[in-house]
């Protein structure tokens, strides 16, 4: 990413917690912004090109990176829930999306990865599982419930 390219950008700054900015894809982080917009509520970004911290062959230590961790700010005129940031993702066309409930203060991580369509879910445990019918219903069955009172 050129200083330029953050121009492009509506959401986001090159200020974010992006790792290092310049190894940042711009089609990606278009792509992101655009994301960000359809489910109007700010993101904030808590990693993005890295060399550590993440799985072997992680998405996250490609140059250019297309990869980003984060999470959607609860506020008063915005809580995005699990669901509607996961389908709204698959409409924005992203190849790899993974979520974590944390405790109930899930975060999300989203990728254009080369090679088949991934999806995901890590239990508070850490156990990763794909998403399917069955863990679909089982763990985002319960975050949605938590957001139903909100």
């Amino acid at each position: 990413m050129k200083t330029d390219d953050w121009k492009k950008l509506r959401y986001f700054t090159e200020a974010e917690a992006w790792g290092n900015p310049e190894k940042m894809s711009l089609p990606f982080l278009l792509k992101l912004d655009k994301w960000r917009g359809e489910l109007n509520s700010p993101f904030i970004i808590t990693a993005a090109s890295s060399a550590s911290g993440h799985l072997k062959n992680s998405q996250h230590y490609l140059t250019p990176c297309a990869a980003v961790d984060g999470y959607f700010e609860k506020t008063a005129k915005s809580t995005v829930s699990p669901l509607h940031c996961f389908f709204a993702a698959l409409n924005c066309g992203f190849k790899g999306i993974g979520l974590y409930p944390n405790n109930g203060n899930w975060f999300i991580h989203v990728d254009d990865r080369n090679g088949p369509f991934a999806s995901w879910i890590r239990d508070d445990s850490g156990t990763y599982h794909p998403l399917n019918g069955d863990t679909f219903k089982k763990y985002l069955g319960e975050i949605q419930l938590a957001y139903a009172d909100l």
